[in-house]
């Protein structure tokens, strides 16, 4: 379980910008589209968390 605090520290959101790569592998992989969607809804929802973060460095 998570500790809560004010702010996500800055490990968190390294390790939430380490995952978000992967979700790309999915792409070669058949799923089912309810499957699909609701992967793509937890990708989006990672990479808000990391953009909405003040640790956040804007990465083109």
């Amino acid at each position: 379980m998570s500790r809560l605090t004010s702010v996500t520290e800055k490990a968190a959101i390294t390790v939430i910008e380490k995952i978000l790569p992967r979700f790309g592998e999915l792409d070669r992989l058949g799923m089912s589209a309810e499957d699909a969607f609701e992967v793509r809804k937890a990708e989006n929802l990672l990479r808000a968390v990391v953009e909405s973060s003040p640790h956040y460095k804007h990465k083109k």
